[in-house]
């Protein structure tokens, strides 16, 4: 529980200390680089997604994995059920058959907010899942039931998460190369006042929450549910969760 706040804390301090050393200039350009890289991955970000939709595979493979988890955990619990109910003959195939009907015929909504909330998921996730477990939502992905909304839409979001973090990662690369430059004219300027480097601290103290935010969202998917309870207790920690701006472009 501890070490999350702690890594958190870390992560606020050290960057505030380099921002200390690196002063406002070398500490600015590192920040609006960030805000660059998110701006820039914000309005890429659906093209990038939709191009992997459309020319790729990969979520359509996703897809698949997913609702292949969905059928065997199914099958498994009917198999159990029919077991419990002494049901021997023809077991194999009642299963299949059992499994079918169930996947293919939607539960009523109590019982799918309630499927839901039983999954390993931070709170966030579980609310994303139920406003968008509509009609219009089914539409526009092209899925007809419940359990083909839950593969696919996860699908979908794991292709969204993975277009923005591989778009970041790019923008950041070329923006890296271009620093370089940059701060290479500026170490052979003299050193700049006590002002400088404590601006440059506020400002590496900001670039520490887009850090934190990056690692919140990852924390979040490692410990599902769990992460909620781990930050519970520090009101500075749960106020950064809250306004995590990453979380809401990766979920928009």
């Amino acid at each position: 529980m501890y070490y999350i706040i702690f890594c958190i804390l870390a992560i606020l301090v050290l960057s505030a200390l380099i921002g200390l050393k690196r002063g406002l200039f070398k500490t600015l350009f590192g920040f609006l680089a960030l805000a660059l890289s998110i701006g820039v991955t914000y309005f890429a970000r659906p093209y990038v997604s939709a191009f992997i939709i459309e020319y790729t595979e990969v979520d359509d493979y996703i897809e698949e994995k997913i609702y292949k988890k969905i059928e065997t955990d199914t099958q498994k619990n009917v198999a159990e059920s029919l077991k419990d109910s002494g049901v021997t003959t023809d077991l194999s195939k009642l299963t299949l058959e059992e499994t079918k009907y169930i996947l293919e015929n939607d539960p009523d909504k109590a019982t799918q907010v309630a499927k839901i909330d039983g999954l390993n998921l931070p709170e966030y996730m579980k609310d994303l899942y139920i406003a968008n477990n509509n009609d219009s939502v089914y539409e526009k992905i092209g899925v007809s039931t419940f359990y083909r909304y839950m593969a696919k839409y996860t699908a979908h979001l794991v292709v969204n998460a993975i277009s923005f973090f591989a778009t970041f990662i790019a923008i950041r690369l070329v923006l890296f190369l271009i620093s370089l430059i940059i701060m290479k004219a500026m170490d052979e300027e003299p050193a700049l006042s006590a002002l400088d480097r404590f601006s440059g601290m506020l400002l590496g103290l900001a670039v520490g929450i887009g850090i934190v935010w990056i690692f919140m969202i990852i924390a979040s998917l490692a410990f599902g549910s769990e992460f909620d309870e781990m930050i519970a207790g520090n009101r500075l920690i749960q106020l950064i969760n809250d306004y995590n701006i990453l979380l809401k472009v990766i979920t928009s």
